[in-house]
């Protein structure tokens, strides 16, 4: 998927932090810590995953202001 969402209407691209985060998708509570993505582009970006157990299920969350997941 393209993440043209991660530009403003215009086109041009937001300044804005990406933060990451994993929530287990059994239990609802996050993994790990909160990172922040790098490497932001048009077509992907790069983050630091969290440690967990090897059959952990979790679910990849993403936001701009900590607060909207």
């Amino acid at each position: 998927m393209g993440f043209r969402q991660f530009k403003n209407d215009d086109g041009t691209i937001r300044h804005l932090p990406l933060y990451v985060r994993f929530r287990d998708s059994q239990t609802n509570y996050t993994i790990g810590e909160i990172t922040e993505a790098f490497d932001v582009s048009d077509e992907e970006f790069s983050w630091r995953t969290p440690s967990a157990d090897l059959d952990t299920k979790a679910i990849l969350e993403i936001s701009y202001n900590l607060e909207d997941w």
